[in-house]
Protein backbone atom coordinates (compact mmCIF):
# COMPACT_ATOMS: atom_id res chain seq x y z
CA UNK A 1 0.00 0.00 0.00
CA UNK A 2 1.44 3.34 -0.75
CA UNK A 3 1.56 6.23 2.06
CA UNK A 4 1.37 9.82 0.85
CA UNK A 5 1.76 12.52 3.18
CA UNK A 6 -0.89 14.84 3.11
CA UNK A 7 -0.99 18.63 4.22
CA UNK A 8 -4.06 20.02 4.58
CA UNK A 9 -5.57 23.08 7.01
CA UNK A 10 -7.33 22.93 10.03
CA UNK A 11 -10.68 24.08 7.89
CA UNK A 12 -9.98 21.53 5.41
CA UNK A 13 -9.62 18.51 7.92
CA UNK A 14 -12.84 19.67 9.74
CA UNK A 15 -14.71 19.46 6.47
CA UNK A 16 -13.38 15.86 6.05
CA UNK A 17 -14.01 14.78 9.43
CA UNK A 18 -17.79 16.63 9.09
CA UNK A 19 -18.58 14.84 5.68
CA UNK A 20 -16.74 11.48 6.45
CA UNK A 21 -19.93 9.01 6.78
CA UNK A 22 -18.81 5.85 5.73
CA UNK A 23 -17.07 3.99 8.34
CA UNK A 24 -14.03 3.69 6.00
CA UNK A 25 -13.66 6.77 5.86
CA UNK A 26 -13.60 7.72 8.72
CA UNK A 27 -11.01 5.14 9.76
CA UNK A 28 -8.66 6.56 6.95
CA UNK A 29 -9.33 10.03 8.50
CA UNK A 30 -8.42 9.41 11.92
CA UNK A 31 -5.05 7.12 10.22
CA UNK A 32 -3.94 10.63 8.55
CA UNK A 33 -4.77 12.87 11.08
CA UNK A 34 -4.28 11.32 14.16
CA UNK A 35 -3.34 14.20 16.45
CA UNK A 36 -4.27 16.51 14.17
CA UNK A 37 -5.11 19.57 15.96
CA UNK A 38 -2.75 18.68 19.08
CA UNK A 39 0.01 19.95 20.23
CA UNK A 40 2.59 17.13 20.77
CA UNK A 41 5.18 16.50 23.47
CA UNK A 42 9.28 15.96 21.98
CA UNK A 43 8.84 12.08 22.59
CA UNK A 44 5.72 12.14 20.15
CA UNK A 45 7.74 13.58 17.49
CA UNK A 46 9.24 10.19 17.29
CA UNK A 47 11.98 11.58 13.92
CA UNK A 48 13.83 14.86 14.40
CA UNK A 49 16.25 16.41 12.03
CA UNK A 50 18.43 19.30 12.36
CA UNK A 51 21.42 20.64 14.12
CA UNK A 52 23.35 20.03 16.79
CA UNK A 53 26.56 21.66 18.98
CA UNK A 54 29.35 19.01 19.00
CA UNK A 55 31.98 18.68 22.24
CA UNK A 56 34.45 21.31 20.03
CA UNK A 57 31.65 23.75 19.72
CA UNK A 58 30.80 23.18 15.87
CA UNK A 59 27.66 22.52 14.12
CA UNK A 60 26.96 19.20 13.22
CA UNK A 61 23.89 18.22 11.07
CA UNK A 62 21.45 15.00 11.53
CA UNK A 63 18.11 13.83 9.46
CA UNK A 64 16.13 11.67 10.62
CA UNK A 65 17.35 10.32 14.09
CA UNK A 66 15.22 9.26 17.11
CA UNK A 67 13.64 11.04 19.98
CA UNK A 68 16.06 9.40 22.09
CA UNK A 69 17.95 11.06 25.36
CA UNK A 70 21.21 11.50 24.01
CA UNK A 71 19.52 13.81 20.66
CA UNK A 72 17.71 15.97 22.81
CA UNK A 73 20.32 18.60 22.20
CA UNK A 74 19.03 18.65 18.17
CA UNK A 75 17.98 22.43 16.90
CA UNK A 76 15.31 22.23 13.81
CA UNK A 77 17.69 24.56 12.32
CA UNK A 78 21.34 25.95 11.64
CA UNK A 79 20.09 29.21 13.01
CA UNK A 80 18.24 27.83 15.74
CA UNK A 81 21.42 25.91 16.91
CA UNK A 82 23.54 29.10 16.49
CA UNK A 83 21.33 30.70 19.06
CA UNK A 84 21.80 27.41 21.58
CA UNK A 85 25.42 28.31 21.28
CA UNK A 86 25.26 32.22 21.93
CA UNK A 87 22.82 31.28 25.02
CA UNK A 88 25.15 28.78 26.53
CA UNK A 89 28.23 31.71 25.65
CA UNK A 90 26.33 34.22 27.29
CA UNK A 91 25.10 31.88 30.05
CA UNK A 92 29.07 31.97 30.88
CA UNK A 93 28.90 35.57 30.90
CA UNK A 94 26.18 36.34 33.41
CA UNK A 95 27.42 33.48 36.23
CA UNK A 96 31.28 35.09 35.98
CA UNK A 97 29.41 38.18 37.05
CA UNK A 98 28.17 36.55 40.27
CA UNK A 99 25.39 38.09 42.26
CA UNK A 100 24.55 40.57 39.51
CA UNK A 101 22.47 38.23 38.01
CA UNK A 102 20.92 36.71 41.18
CA UNK A 103 17.98 38.52 40.82
CA UNK A 104 14.93 37.59 43.27
CA UNK A 105 12.20 37.38 40.85
CA UNK A 106 9.97 36.73 44.25
CA UNK A 107 10.50 40.58 44.92
CA UNK A 108 8.11 43.12 43.25
CA UNK A 109 9.22 45.91 44.77
CA UNK A 110 12.60 46.06 43.44
CA UNK A 111 13.28 46.53 40.09
CA UNK A 112 15.32 44.42 37.75
CA UNK A 113 16.63 45.31 34.70
CA UNK A 114 16.36 42.61 31.32
CA UNK A 115 17.46 42.34 28.10
CA UNK A 116 14.68 42.23 25.40
CA UNK A 117 14.45 41.91 21.51
CA UNK A 118 11.90 45.05 21.11
CA UNK A 119 10.83 46.27 17.60
CA UNK A 120 14.12 45.98 16.19
CA UNK A 121 16.60 46.80 18.92
CA UNK A 122 18.62 44.68 21.78
CA UNK A 123 17.53 47.09 24.39
CA UNK A 124 16.95 47.34 28.14
CA UNK A 125 13.70 47.26 29.80
CA UNK A 126 12.81 47.24 33.41
CA UNK A 127 10.83 44.47 35.14
CA UNK A 128 9.28 43.99 38.22
CA UNK A 129 7.72 40.66 37.71
CA UNK A 130 7.85 39.79 34.45
CA UNK A 131 10.41 36.89 34.37
CA UNK A 132 13.30 37.31 31.56
CA UNK A 133 16.39 34.87 31.22
CA UNK A 134 19.09 37.72 31.31
CA UNK A 135 18.36 40.02 34.04
CA UNK A 136 20.49 42.01 36.16
CA UNK A 137 20.16 44.28 39.58
CA UNK A 138 21.81 47.23 38.24
CA UNK A 139 20.98 49.16 34.80
CA UNK A 140 24.36 50.07 34.01
CA UNK A 141 25.50 46.82 34.07
CA UNK A 142 23.06 45.35 31.96
CA UNK A 143 23.77 47.72 29.45
CA UNK A 144 27.49 47.59 29.47
CA UNK A 145 26.38 43.90 28.89
CA UNK A 146 24.40 44.84 26.12
CA UNK A 147 27.10 46.54 24.60
CA UNK A 148 30.32 44.40 24.92
CA UNK A 149 28.02 41.37 23.71
CA UNK A 150 26.42 42.87 21.27
CA UNK A 151 27.33 40.10 18.50
CA UNK A 152 26.28 37.50 21.10
CA UNK A 153 22.88 38.45 21.67
CA UNK A 154 21.81 39.30 18.10
CA UNK A 155 22.97 35.87 17.49
CA UNK A 156 20.61 34.25 20.78
CA UNK A 157 17.75 36.62 19.54
CA UNK A 158 18.46 34.92 15.76
CA UNK A 159 18.88 38.32 14.62
CA UNK A 160 20.97 39.10 11.20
Amino acid sequence: MLHKEIIVSKSQYETLRENAKEEEQEKILRGIFNNYDKVKTWEELNIISGYYIKEDSLKGKCVDWGTDRENRNIAPTEKHCDSMLAFAQLSQICAALGDECNVDWSNYIEPKYCIVYHKGEIKTKMSYNEKYFFAFKNEDVCEEFIERNKSLLKQYFMVD
